[in-house]
């Protein structure tokens, strides 16, 4: 959600939009005790990339949607008092 690549200006564009998105709905709701917190995680193993006709070489690192799934309850699990902006996840491991 935070690099391009060929081919990837529609969407790309539109993960770019919704940082901004998310940074105008914090301000808006930090008064009223809501937390708003944007999840940018790097190549997912989705199959998102083959459907869309996206070429990989078939060696990047990926995250699973279950790493996904855990950070987002990490993020939906901290402690009241705290707030998280945004959370960068990448992957470690090759597929």
């Amino acid at each position: 959600s935070k690099r391009g690549w060929p081919q990837g200006t529609a969407y790309v564009a539109s993960k770019f939009a919704l940082r901004g998105a998310a940074e105008c709905l914090r301000a808006e709701l930090r008064p009223h005790g809501v937390r708003v917190v944007h999840v940018c995680p790097d190549l997912v193993d989705t199959g998102f990339f083959a459907a869309s006709g996206v070429k990989l070489s078939g060696s990047e690192p990926m995250l699973t949607a279950a790493d996904v799934a855990r950070t987002i309850r990490f993020a939906l699990e901290l402690a009241d008092g705290a707030e998280m902006a945004e959370i960068d996840l990448l992957p470690t491991r090759k597929p």
